[in-house]
């Protein structure tokens, strides 16, 4: 298997956003030329491995940079309508009678999240 590493380029000043917060995250690089982010926001870390992962984070930061300066505004859409899938899947889950307390709870963290993201997105175009 041939050794895939990130090219310097691609390497220098690439953000990667959090798949649990949405925080971007600086691309940073193992010893052995491998890309990886730490979130301190969540306490998380993404090794990427492999050649056919470390290709396909190339694409992605690729797409990160064809959106440039509006990565914020793609991150908050695409984690609205996450949150809008998410809490469609919470209610169709839900029993017909009687009550869920966990799926309940998931509700009203989704709810939650999706109010604050709607006034963060509302206060930055206004």
């Amino acid at each position: 298997m041939d050794n895939v590493t990130l090219d310097n380029d691609q390497e220098k000043n690439s953000y990667f956003p959090c798949p649990v917060c949405g925080e971007m995250l600086l691309v940073e690089i193992t010893k052995n030329q491998k890309p990886y982010c730490t979130c301190n926001e969540c306490g998380i870390q993404l090794f990427i491995r492999g050649k056919s992962g470390i290709q396909r984070f190339k694409q992605l930061l690729g797409k990160m940079e064809v959106r440039g300066g509006c990565k914020d505004l793609v991150r908050n859409l695409d984690y609205f309508e996450y949150l809008k899938n998410r809490l469609d899947q919470i209610q169709m889950e839900k029993p017909f009678w009687g009550t869920d307390k966990d799926l309940e709870f998931q509700e009203q963290i989704v709810r939650r999240q999706l109010a604050r993201l709607r006034g963060h997105m509302k206060a930055n175009t206004e």
